[in-house]
C-alpha cells in the first residue's frame, strides 16, 4: 500500500486523487482521513471508536457505519486489540490506499475536521482542483460526478465553507464557471486579510483578464503594422 505521508508539523495529509474518484460517503472519507493522520509507517493505527467520533464531531454509530463502508471497499481492515486480562481495548486498523497516482495536500486542522461531512468532502475536492494562487473553478456538475453528491448538497456545503472562512466565492470568469479562492492555512488567511493594493488589483480576475486582453490587442496591432510596411521595389546603389 501507499505509505501515508503526514506532515505532522503543519498537519497536512497526502491524499491520493484516486480516493476521491471512488465516491466515498462523506462520513467515510472523513473517518478515513482521521485514521490516516494517526497511522504509522506500516499504515496501521490503533484507536477507539469514541476517539474517532470526537475528532470527526459525529456520533459513534456514524463512525461504525463509516468503518463498515471502508471495509467493504477494501480500504480498511479492522481487528480487535485486547488487554493482558483479556478485556477489549480498541480496534487496530490497517489502511490500504491506491499505490500510485497524483495526490494533493489536505489540511487536517481541527477547524477542518469539525466541518460537516459533506462540506469536508467538497473542501477536499476544492483542494484537488486548486491551481496557482489558491484558485479553483470546478463546475457543480464536475463536483457532483467526482463526489457523487447532488446539486443542493453541494450548494449547502459551499455556503458552509464560505461562512467558515475556508472558501471565498469570487466573480465568474468570462465563459467559465464560478471562481473560488481557497484559504486553507492560518498564514494564508492573514495575507488575505491585509493584501497589498497593487497585488489586490493585479490578482482580481476581471483586472487580470482585461490586462491580458490589452496586451493581446497591442501585440496584434504591432504584428499588423509590421505586416503592412510597404516593401521598396528598387534599392539605391553606391555611385562609382
Amino acid at each position: 500500500g501507499l505509505t501515508l505521508g503526514l506532515r505532522r508539523m503543519n498537519m497536512f495529509l497526502k491524499l491520493p486523487n484516486a480516493l476521491l474518484e471512488m465516491q466515498l460517503p462523506p462520513n467515510a472519507l472523513k473517518v478515513l482521513c482521521v485514521l490516516m493522520s494517526a497511522a504509522d509507517h506500516e499504515n496501521k493505527t490503533t484507536m477507539r471508536t469514541c476517539v474517532i467520533a470526537r475528532k470527526c464531531d459525529v456520533a459513534a454509530g456514524t463512525v461504525c457505519a463509516a468503518i463498515k463502508n471502508l471495509e467493504s471497499m477494501g480500504l480498511v481492515r479492522r481487528e480487535h486489540v485486547y488487554k493482558e486480562d483479556g478485556t477489549y481495548a480498541a480496534n487496530r486498523y490497517t489502511i490500504a490506499l491506491p499505490m500510485r497516482g497524483r495526490w494533493f495536500a489536505l489540511d487536517l486542522s481541527e477547524r477542518v475536521l469539525q466541518l460537516p461531512a459533506s462540506s469536508f468532502s467538497v473542501y477536499a475536492a476544492m483542494l484537488r482542483f486548486r491551481g496557482k494562487n489558491r484558485k479553483a473553478f470546478p463546475s457543480l456538475r464536475c463536483l457532483s460526478n467526482l463526489l457523487g453528491l447532488c446539486k443542493n448538497t453541494l450548494l449547502r456545503a459551499i455556503r458552509c465553507l464560505q461562512v467558515s472562512g475556508l472558501l471565498e466565492k469570487m466573480a465568474k470568469w468570462a465563459g467559465k464557471h464560478n471562481l473560488y479562492l481557497i484559504q486553507d492555512t492560518k498564514e494564508e488567511r492573514l495575507v488575505e486579510q491585509k493584501p497589498d493594493a497593487r497585488t489586490k488589483q493585479l490578482d482580481s480576475p476581471s483586472n487580470t483578464f482585461s490586462l491580458t486582453s490589452v496586451l493581446h490587442r497591442v501585440k496584434r496591432a504591432v504584428v499588423h503594422f509590421l505586416n503592412n510596411i510597404p516593401i521598396p521595389t528598387h534599392y539605391a546603389t553606391k555611385r562609382r
